[in-house]
């Protein structure tokens, strides 16, 4: 079984060598998840296995990640060498996603963590691109087994933008209302 808080250790040695404070950021205080051997092929040393990671963060910190595209590179090399100090074993898939705790970190590694809203995750999300407008006109957010709907104070023009971002955080199926001011 391959362990994440090894991977997370490794990792920040492999990112310590010039990575953004950003990177570094990221790997100590992400949640860690490893789906293990989600690929397998038989090479000429044995057996290989790929491993898929997901990095949860809070919202701000999840932003500022998607806005930077080096640090999400050096998330993706640190990673990835952190899983290939394993014989035979390497990084099927990185993904970097949303954590509803205000702190991604785990329980035992701190204070319980507390469940964040969906409204203010987006409006986190959103100041930290420096959208704050947007963050402000954010009236609500329903999560269903539909997917996600988002209600805005605003004007027609706003619904691209904010759907891009909402799709950021919460995956594909957004839909948004908007509502005129007054």
């Amino acid at each position: 079984m391959i362990d994440a808080e090894a991977v997370r250790a490794r990792a920040l040695g492999a990112a310590s060598r010039g990575a953004s404070a950003l990177t570094i950021d990221v790997l100590r205080e992400a949640l860690v998840v490893i789906d293990p051997a989600t690929r397998r092929w038989e090479g000429s040393g044995g057996e290989h296995v790929a491993h898929r990671v997901t990095l949860r963060l809070p919202a701000a910190t999840l932003a500022r990640v998607n806005a930077d595209h080096g640090a999400r590179d050096e998330l993706t090399r640190a990673i990835a060498v952190a899983i290939a100090d394993a014989e035979r074993e390497s990084l099927d898939h990185l993904e970097i996603r949303w954590s509803r705790s205000e702190s991604a970190r785990s329980a035992y590694r701190g204070a319980a963590p507390e469940e964040v809203t969906a409204v203010a995750a987006l409006r986190a999300y959103l100041g930290a691109i420096g959208e704050g407008d947007l963050a402000a006109a954010v009236d609500g957010v329903d999560e269903t087994s539909a997917g996600v709907r988002v209600r805005v104070v605003g004007f027609e023009p706003d619904r691209p933008r904010l759907g891009e971002h909402a799709r950021a955080l919460f995956g594909p199926g957004i839909a948004i209302t908007v509502t005129p001011p007054g």
